[in-house]
């Protein structure tokens, strides 16, 4: 299941814990009163037919299990195939993981080869040190010669886009990348350095042509990177459509520690181009060939004019 976590704010302080009877009643009601007031989608919701249907499954003395479900129907109501429930004991292994997956290679022609599968998690040390570490490889294999880069996000399920966007600095840059816009149409830029520390990078590439492989894995913060790379110069985008999560969500921690990750804004490219839904690559190419044709396009950008 592909998530996109932290990709805005993270919602307010857990509440002090009691120790008392559970509420089931007021846990969701308290639930709902925040998704009605916060969701991007909150205005094609029946609300008062949702809060009936929603209180209407709790029978008297209901426990956690019931109000987590629901929640959850009323995160469906909303139809934005992104929101999500995390349970406390989730919750709590997500706040403590970092981890990614990535891969840099290059070859003799010149051409760099970025396989980003994603980043899960949101402890700061770990989210620190992936940035780093892609940001020095990037680096590392500009000096070994690459001139053009092939950025692979086939496989990309999302996570956390700060530590991938991050690590990406020298081909994107650290400016106007993207942003979130939110249901009232406001603009919020996406600002790197009150996520990620971003790396000093010895090589600026943000001039490189870049092939950038998308597909119908590529979801939520992957499609984030994808949408960084929109409208980026020398830049291509070539394979399938996305999955269609291209929505940040605002995280909502519960008194008992679970957490809503609600969507709250839409993404948007450099240029100020609103998505919400799928990112559709400039060459639409079988997900199987389109690294061969991404590589005959970047070789074309190296060659001699």
């Amino acid at each position: 299941m592909t998530q996109g976590y932290f990709q805005r704010t993270a919602g307010p302080k857990r509440a002090e814990r009691r120790c008392c009877r559970f509420d089931a009643v007021a846990y969701v009601c308290g639930a709902l009163d925040e998704i009605e007031r916060q969701a991007y989608y909150a205005s094609r919701v029946d609300w008062p037919l949702v809060r009936r249907r929603a209180l209407s499954c709790l029978a008297p003395r209901a426990g956690a299990a019931a109000a987590y479900d629901a929640i959850r129907g009323i995160l469906g109501a909303l139809g934005d195939g992104h929101s999500f429930l995390l349970l406390p004991d989730q919750a709590s292994r997500h706040a403590a993981t970092a981890r990614g997956l990535a891969e840099v290679t290059q070859d003799s022609t010149g051409i760099g080869y970025l396989r980003l599968d994603g980043f899960g998690g949101v402890e700061r040390e770990g989210v620190d040190a992936f940035a780093q570490r892609l940001a020095q490889e990037v680096d590392d294999a500009v000096d070994n010669g690459a001139a053009g880069w092939i950025v692979d996000l086939r496989r990309n399920g999302g996570g956390n886009m700060w530590p991938m966007l991050g690590g990406l600095a020298g081909l994107l840059g650290t400016g106007a990348i993207g942003s979130f816009v939110d249901a009232a149409g406001a603009s919020h830029p996406w600002r790197l350095a009150e996520r990620v520390t971003v790396p000093a990078v010895r090589h600026r590439s943000d001039a490189s042509p870049v092939a950038v492989l998308v597909g119908g894995d590529t979801a939520s913060s992957g499609e984030a990177v994808a949408v960084a790379f929109v409208a980026r110069p020398f830049t291509r985008l070539f394979g399938v459509p996305t999955k269609g999560l291209t929505s940040g969500n605002e995280a909502i921690e519960l008194a008992d520690g679970a957490i809503i990750f609600l969507t709250t804004v839409l993404f948007a490219d450099r240029s100020g181009r609103r998505f919400g839904g799928p990112v559709i690559p400039d060459e639409t190419v079988p997900e199987d060939k389109a690294r061969d044709v991404a590589r005959a396009w970047v070789r074309g950008c190296l060659a001699p004019r």
